[in-house]
């Protein structure tokens, strides 16, 4: 009987071993075997480096918007295809049917015509509805109508055909509050937190946007946690991935090299090559194997100006999402199961009635 309980143990441990050991070999044969095709992407990333609790909020955009743009001297040339911004570069709202109608349009719109590139930007936006369009919406105390908050990506283009794409993954307890649906007493006193917006309106369904040279997935912050979202912007013909965030809120602790971390899981899973625009620390340029291959320094004002590749080819994952692992996770829910019940019946002495 001792020989038989060593037996096993023995070949329990050579199956976890094969458990770890296989699939780990798998993904260094990959990551090695992998070779980016040449289909290059030229991009300007700033990183302007604007306190999110002392300046951003507080002092003049216009002001903010020349230390961005002033980031971009020298470093544009006749073959920039991107320029990438922040999220929340434009930090004090404004309705998109009338952003022409702002100050601040004038220097952006005329940077964008000098440069004769794109221009993707993070902003904080609102638009206008004659009823309610969502859960988010908030009826105008002064006049008729509701009015709803975005966190944006929004594009510029020399040729004047900008647009805008609403963060589809909000951030719970700040840009959403939970349950808002069943509790609606709760978004009013969310509004009055420090540093809560209440609930923010989205975009249904994850969306591209349309470059010079190809289609990209314009993701802003925490969406860049979510694989699957990515993934289906993939599916939808991404061909790299830009992300905008603002990781000043984090300071100078883990939280903004994990939210670095997350992107480089989206480049592997996706193979799309990421361009990544953070407030501060870390902006950087990714390949498609999950390399970083430039990075800003934490709290220092940076442009990177870099060459990543697009790719159109589809993997497993870009293709199925969480599929494998759902499956995976489900069958370990049932031999969990299965061994549970086996020693219930074992402790108690049941057995199956012979017919």
């Amino acid at each position: 009987m001792k020989g038989q309980a060593i037996k096993s143990q023995q070949a329990l441990l050579l199956v976890l071993i094969l458990f770890l050991a296989v699939p780990t070999s798998i993904s260094l044969v990959q990551y090695f075997s992998y070779s980016e095709k040449s289909n290059p992407e030229n991009v300007v990333i700033i990183q302007p480096n604007i306190d999110p609790y002392t300046e951003k909020f507080t002092s003049p955009l216009q002001g903010q918007i020349d230390k961005t743009l002033a980031l971009t001297k020298g470093k544009i040339t006749e073959k920039t295809d991107l320029v990438l911004a922040p999220e929340t570069t434009l930090s004090y709202e404004f309705y998109e049917d009338q952003i022409g109608a702002y100050s601040f349009y004038n220097s952006l719109d005329s940077a964008v015509q000098k440069w004769n590139c794109d221009f993707l930007l993070g902003a904080s936006t609102s638009k206008i509805f004659d009823k309610k369009n969502s859960s988010a919406s908030r009826a105008f105390s002064n006049r008729p109508g509701y009015w709803e908050s975005y966190n944006t990506s929004y594009i510029m283009r020399p040729n004047g055909e900008n647009e805008f794409v609403h963060k589809s993954k909000l951030v719970l307890g700040v840009e959403k509050v939970p349950f808002i649906s069943y509790l609606p007493f709760l978004d009013k006193w969310a509004i009055n937190l420090d540093g809560a917006s209440g609930s923010l309106g989205v975009s249904e369904e994850p969306m591209i946007f349309k470059g010079k040279n190809g289609w990209f997935a314009p993701v802003v912050c925490y969406e860049s946690v979510y694989g699957e979202f990515v993934a289906e912007q993939v599916r939808k013909g991404a061909e790299y991935i830009a992300i905008i965030t603002n990781d000043g809120w984090w300071k100078d602790t883990p939280g903004y090299k994990q939210h670095l971390a997350f992107a480089r899981l989206r480049a592997v899973e996706n193979r799309r090559a990421v361009a990544r625009s953070a407030n501060t620390g870390s902006s950087a340029i990714i390949n498609q194997r999950g390399d970083i291959i430039q990075k800003t320094a934490w709290w220092v004002p940076s442009t990177i100006v870099g060459t990543l590749n697009r790719n159109k080819e589809l993997t497993i994952y870009s293709k199925y999402g969480d599929f494998f692992g759902r499956s995976f996770t489900f069958v370990s829910a049932l031999l969990i199961l299965y061994t549970w019940v086996k020693r219930f019946k074992n402790k108690y002495g049941i057995s199956e009635t012979k017919k």
